[in-house]
């Protein structure tokens, strides 16, 4: 809900077309439309702009004040667009709505389509101005000039109709999405630019000694099968070794058992024997 706004510049339809006011300087213009109007203007960029139009309705409502009491202002909006709707055209789906107390139980409502807002404050932005709002002709002025219309409905005890306020806009929107995407991206880039190059001088730093890590572990390879064929060589020479230990041991004990068969025969029998053979 918006009962007033500040604004820098007025531009009011007549049936003539377009005139855009400066309160400030008394500077006027006319065009065929709001924004030719605005531009002929030639406001500061930036300027708030205030837009009085009959595609804005406003009427007076009453709603005892016992009804109205203790109502959310979703709730109150509600019940006051709900008196308006048979006689401003339009669903409250497509509406914007502004409202202000009036005392003793009335109200005044002003209402305007969404795509009418959407309207003004494309010929605000392309006259360089920001839209202020909107509000709907004075009922007392038909067809008067702005300057007129302006003094009618801005009084010196206040506003004499609810004044419409755009809806803010999207923190998102198309241009601001794209730009961001677009610096996002441009900061990936950047981002994976620095890492390539980051990456590029830690593989050239590294490369050395992974080339001599390579080498030392070829080394060591190569190393450990030597080793490995050398226990092998040790493990046969302590084979033959104790083989040609277990054929000594043999050699000698046959070899004294030979001895002792002739020495227990010579002594058992002297010299009245001959050995004629031995057989095994």
């Amino acid at each position: 809900m918006a009962t007033d706004a500040v604004f820098d510049v007025f531009a009011a339809a007549s049936p003539a077309g377009w005139t855009a006011l400066d309160p400030a300087t008394g500077a006027r213009a006319a065009g065929a439309g709001a924004h030719e109007a605005l531009a002929a203007l030639a406001p500061k960029r930036g300027a708030r702009a205030l837009v009085c139009s009959d595609a804005v309705f406003s009427q007076r409502v009453r709603l005892p004040e016992a009804q109205t009491a203790g109502l959310a202002p979703e709730e109150l909006e509600a019940a006051l667009f709900y008196e308006v709707e048979p006689f401003c055209g339009f669903a409250r789906a497509e509406a914007l709505l502004a409202f202000a107390p009036l005392g003793g139980g009335e109200w005044a409502v002003s209402a305007v389509r969404k795509t009418d807002m959407d309207a003004f404050r494309a010929a605000a932005a392309a006259a360089r101005c920001r839209l202020a709002g909107a509000v709907a002709p004075p009922r007392d002025a038909a067809g008067a000039d702005a300057a007129a219309a302006l003094t009618l409905l801005f009084p010196a005890g206040g506003p004499a109709a609810p004044v419409v306020a755009p809806p803010r806009r999207a923190a998102w929107d198309g241009r601001a999405l794209a730009a961001a995407g677009a610096a996002a991206l441009a900061l990936v880039a950047a981002v994976s630019a620095a890492d390539w190059a980051l990456l590029r001088r830690e593989r050239a730093a590294l490369l050395p000694r992974l080339e001599a890590s390579e080498r030392a572990s070829a080394e060591n390879e190569r190393l450990r099968k030597a080793a490995l064929a050398d226990e092998r060589r040790l493990r046969d020479c302590e084979e033959a070794a104790a083989r040609r230990e277990r054929a000594a041991r043999r050699l000698a004990s046959e070899r004294d058992a030979w001895l002792s068969l002739f020495s227990t025969l010579a002594a058992a029998a002297g010299d009245d024997f001959a050995i004629l053979s031995i057989e095994d």
